[in-house]
This record gives C-alpha cells, sequence and structure tokens, in this order.
C-alpha cells in the first residue's frame, strides 16, 4: 500500500493511493486512524483494515467518487511527526554505526529554506529511509524486517562547508545536515515491494531491494544509486540500533550515504587538478528530484531565506 499525508485546514490527514486518487482513511473504514502518527501506534489493527479498504476500492465497492485528486492535495511527510531520526553510516566488514539527526527538520516535498551559509556550499545525499511501525528492543535480524512499517525517499541536504569543520574536529554532522531533511511523496509498505525482493549475499540478514534512485538536477540525471549497495542491510542496521534500546512506531532509519553526495562528486570530477574550475553547488531556484522504482518521485526546490 502506499500511504499519503497531506494538509488539511491546517491537521495533517492521512490517505491511501489507490490508481492515482487519495482515499481518507475514513472513507476506507471508521476505525481506521486518520493521522500517520496514530496509524503506527496502532499499525497490527490498523494496517489489515487499510488493506481491506484497498481491495474493497479495488473491486469497485468504495467508489471514485470517495477519492481526491491528488493535485488539491498539499503533501506533507509522510511521516509528519518522527519520534526520532537515525542516519546510517556503515562499511562493508565494518559494525555500522548511527548519526541522530533533527527529527523536526524532516519535511514532505516542495520548498527548502536555505540560509546563505547552508547555500555556500549545498549538497545532497540521496538515500532510502524505514519507519518502525512496532515497538521493539534488542530486535535479532532474523526478526528485524517484521518491525518496518514502510519505506520512503529520503533526500538528506548537507552544507558541505560547515561538514569539513566538523570533520577537522572530529565530530558528526552536527548544523551541517539539521536544516532540511525531505520525505516522501509515499510511504510504501513492503507487500509493494515484492518485484523487486532479491537474494541476499552471503553471510547478511535481512531481506534486500533492488531499488534504484535516480538523481536529477534542474532536469538532467547527475547520479544513480541502487540500494544493494548497501554495506548492511535494513535488518541489521535495527539489529544494532535496537541492541539495549527501545524503538518505536515512527522512528526512522535512513541507509546513509551509498557513495559520495552528487555535487561533491562532480566538482570531484570537473576539477581534475585544474585550478581554474569552479565548484558547483545547490544555488537558489535549483529544483532536486529523485525518483526510484516503487518509491515514487520526490521533487525539492532550493529557496534562499532573507534573515
Amino acid at each position: 500500500m502506499k500511504f499519503v499525508s497531506y494538509l488539511y485546514d491546517g491537521h495533517d490527514h492521512l490517505a491511501l493511493m489507490v490508481d492515482g486518487l487519495y482515499y481518507d482513511m475514513e472513507n476506507l473504514h471508521p476505525d481506521i486512524p486518520n493521522t500517520m502518527g496514530l496509524f503506527l501506534q496502532y499499525w497490527d489493527d490498523a494496517f489489515p483494515m487499510a488493506f481491506g479498504g484497498e481491495l474493497m476500492v479495488k473491486e469497485g465497492r468504495i467508489t471514485d467518487d470517495k477519492g481526491n485528486d491528488p493535485s488539491v492535495a498539499e503533501l506533507i511527510a509522510p511521516v509528519p511527526f518522527p519520534s526520532s531520526f537515525r542516519e546510517a553510516f556503515s562499511l562493508p566488514g565494518k559494525l555500522p554505526f548511527f548519526h541522530f539527526l533533527n527529527h523536526h527538520s524532516i519535511r514532505g516535498p516542495g520548498g527548502l529554506g536555505c540560509t546563505s551559509l547552508q547555500l555556500a556550499q549545498l549538497d545532497f545525499t540521496p538515500q532510502v529511509a524505514v519507519v518502525i511501525s512496532r515497538h521493539g528492543r534488542s530486535i535479532k535480524a532474523g526478526q528485524a524486517d517484521d518491525y518496518i512499517g514502510g519505506f520512503m525517499l529520503l533526500n538528506s541536504f548537507t552544507s558541505q562547508n560547515v561538514r569539513r569543520e566538523e570533520v577537522a574536529f572530529g565530530a558528526g554532522p552536527g548544523k551541517s545536515k539539521d536544516f532540511g531533511t525531505a520525505t516522501g511523496p509515499w510511504l510504501v509498505s513492503a507487500d509493494e515491494l515484492v518485484s523487486v525482493e532479491v537474494p541476499n549475499t552471503e553471510g547478511r540478514k535481512g531481506k534486500c531491494w533492488d531499488i534504484q534512485i535516480h538523481c536529477r538536477l534542474n532536469g538532467e540525471e547527475i547520479a544513480m544509486i541502487r540500494l544493494t549497495d548497501m554495506a548492511h542491510t535494513f535488518a541489521e542496521l535495527i539489529e544494532l540500533a535496537s541492541d539495549g534500546v527501545d524503538l518505536y512506531p515512527g522512528d526512522v532509519i535512513g541507509c546513509g550515504s551509498l557513495g559520495t553526495p552528487p555535487m561533491l562528486r562532480l566538482n570531484e570530477a570537473r576539477n581534475g587538478g585544474n585550478p581554474s574550475h569552479t565548484d558547483q553547488w545547490l544555488k537558489d531556484g535549483d529544483i532536486v528530484e529523485l525518483e526510484a522504482n516503487g518509491l515514487g518521485s520526490l521533487t525539492s526546490e532550493v529557496i534562499a531565506e532573507e534573515i
């Protein structure tokens, strides 16, 4: 299933996207929570009811007039108020670790306001994120996939000039990544991704999905990454994240960088030792689009803030 959150009368509402229309939860079943936060809290009860509602739409027992045109909905982050946000960092053969980032800065598609500090060397990191739908502690990798409510595209914007200062100080990401993380457009449940599930490599635990993310800047593709390049599976990340720690519905875990961030990589490729080269970074008015099989298209527009 594909879940969307949108704003109506100043409040977030949850809907299911079926055949191109958004169906509010109350039109699928009166007992389904109408916000993502509540839906995740009651996942084991709410998910089967939503699944039944989707089936009724496809069978025509819930008619098209109950659906809303997506063009009139103001999409927000699929999980508007996550309880936490971890971004993974892992290398083959090494224990993965996490950065805790600002979960209040998670947003949906649309404008990304940036100050002059952030715009000095603005880059982005395309990712896939999972959302936890069940409470758990010290979860084993063999059961961890059952704690994933869904998947979504995630674009973590980064101020590379600030990041270099943090690295020089020996610190993890702080101010360089706390201002803007785009997610969306949907939260996609695992049953929608069966067609892209692939066998795991030997020795790894959990499921693996061949999701390809195409990264475009102002309509031009500048990078393509694959989720199969993850050094550790989401199940293995969840096992580590929950080791002696409680995970809660609404926790977000990003897969982390699957290569050099696109703008940084472009500058390194174009420089080639040429001292006259001028680095290119994201600027006011740029449109960044991530598109992935099964997860849709997430578009962000860079907007300079006047402060």
